[in-house]
């Protein structure tokens, strides 16, 4: 079964308001479907102020490889010789 990788980015942080005030703005998140590196499977770990998404993700031979996700490019990280 092919499990896509989906992240919410914050597109616009905002605070609740304090009592009579309106927000500036709404907060707003967009979802981006980051894929696979080749797998099944993959998994945000982190989101980082600017948008870019650190994790893990299956190959198509099966093993785990992090990865780095920015400006809708996924990029293997490789491994250290392990599996």
């Amino acid at each position: 079964m092919f499990v896509a990788l989906a992240a919410v980015i914050a597109t616009v942080a905002s605070a609740r308001p304090l009592a009579g005030q309106c927000p500036a703005s709404a907060t707003r998140y967009t979802v981006v479907d980051l894929g696979t590196l080749g797998g099944s499977l993959s998994s945000a770990v982190d989101i980082d102020e600017e948008g870019g998404v650190v994790g893990s993700s299956t190959t198509a031979e099966g093993e785990v490889h992090p990865f780095v996700w920015r400006d809708g490019e996924l990029v293997d990280l490789g491994t250290l010789g392990g599996k």
